[in-house]
Protein backbone atom coordinates (compact mmCIF):
# COMPACT_ATOMS: atom_id res chain seq x y z
CA UNK A 1 0.00 0.00 0.00
CA UNK A 2 2.87 2.38 0.91
CA UNK A 3 4.53 1.64 -2.15
CA UNK A 4 1.07 2.59 -4.01
CA UNK A 5 0.95 5.77 -2.38
CA UNK A 6 4.75 6.52 -2.99
CA UNK A 7 3.63 6.09 -6.74
CA UNK A 8 0.97 8.21 -6.55
CA UNK A 9 2.47 11.24 -5.23
CA UNK A 10 5.75 10.90 -7.85
CA UNK A 11 2.97 11.57 -10.55
CA UNK A 12 1.23 14.09 -8.84
CA UNK A 13 4.39 15.42 -8.51
CA UNK A 14 5.64 15.42 -12.08
CA UNK A 15 2.32 16.52 -13.44
CA UNK A 16 2.45 19.71 -11.54
CA UNK A 17 6.10 20.10 -12.95
CA UNK A 18 4.66 20.10 -16.52
CA UNK A 19 1.97 22.08 -15.66
CA UNK A 20 4.35 24.82 -14.58
CA UNK A 21 6.89 24.41 -17.21
CA UNK A 22 3.89 24.34 -19.93
CA UNK A 23 2.78 28.03 -17.62
CA UNK A 24 6.01 28.84 -17.98
CA UNK A 25 6.20 28.34 -22.03
CA UNK A 26 2.96 30.21 -22.21
CA UNK A 27 3.87 32.94 -20.45
CA UNK A 28 6.85 33.53 -22.62
CA UNK A 29 4.96 32.73 -26.05
CA UNK A 30 2.52 35.81 -24.68
CA UNK A 31 5.63 37.86 -24.38
CA UNK A 32 7.09 36.83 -27.70
CA UNK A 33 3.49 37.79 -29.02
CA UNK A 34 3.37 40.95 -27.41
CA UNK A 35 6.75 42.27 -28.73
CA UNK A 36 5.97 41.05 -32.14
CA UNK A 37 2.64 42.94 -32.30
CA UNK A 38 4.58 46.42 -30.43
CA UNK A 39 6.84 45.68 -33.59
CA UNK A 40 4.19 45.50 -35.80
CA UNK A 41 2.78 48.45 -34.38
CA UNK A 42 6.07 50.29 -34.81
CA UNK A 43 6.26 48.97 -38.95
CA UNK A 44 3.13 49.97 -40.02
CA UNK A 45 3.58 53.50 -37.81
CA UNK A 46 6.78 53.68 -40.37
CA UNK A 47 5.11 52.88 -43.57
CA UNK A 48 2.62 55.46 -42.87
CA UNK A 49 4.74 58.11 -42.54
CA UNK A 50 6.55 57.04 -45.71
CA UNK A 51 3.38 56.51 -47.55
CA UNK A 52 2.58 60.23 -46.15
CA UNK A 53 6.34 61.16 -47.53
CA UNK A 54 5.69 59.66 -50.94
CA UNK A 55 2.24 61.53 -51.29
CA UNK A 56 4.02 64.32 -50.32
CA UNK A 57 6.95 64.20 -52.94
CA UNK A 58 4.33 63.44 -55.79
CA UNK A 59 2.35 66.76 -54.86
CA UNK A 60 5.87 68.89 -55.06
CA UNK A 61 6.41 67.17 -58.55
CA UNK A 62 3.55 67.96 -59.60
CA UNK A 63 3.48 71.61 -58.68
CA UNK A 64 7.21 71.81 -60.09
CA UNK A 65 5.73 70.26 -63.86
CA UNK A 66 3.05 72.73 -63.74
CA UNK A 67 5.05 75.84 -62.61
CA UNK A 68 8.59 75.40 -64.59
CA UNK A 69 7.17 73.73 -66.88
CA UNK A 70 9.42 74.39 -69.52
CA UNK A 71 12.80 74.97 -68.02
CA UNK A 72 12.44 71.78 -65.52
CA UNK A 73 11.43 69.28 -68.55
CA UNK A 74 14.42 70.49 -70.76
CA UNK A 75 16.51 69.19 -68.43
CA UNK A 76 14.38 66.03 -67.27
CA UNK A 77 14.11 66.61 -63.85
CA UNK A 78 10.38 65.56 -63.73
CA UNK A 79 11.08 62.40 -64.97
CA UNK A 80 13.90 61.76 -63.44
CA UNK A 81 11.70 62.78 -59.99
CA UNK A 82 9.26 61.15 -60.86
CA UNK A 83 11.27 58.10 -60.89
CA UNK A 84 12.73 58.37 -57.77
CA UNK A 85 8.84 58.88 -56.31
CA UNK A 86 8.52 55.49 -58.28
CA UNK A 87 11.62 53.85 -56.52
CA UNK A 88 10.47 55.16 -52.91
CA UNK A 89 6.86 53.69 -53.59
CA UNK A 90 8.50 50.15 -54.22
Amino acid sequence: MKLECTSHDSDTTLFRDKISELNSLNRTLEQERDDLNSKKHELEAKVGRKDSEITSLRAKVNELEKVERGLICRYGLISCLRSRVRELED
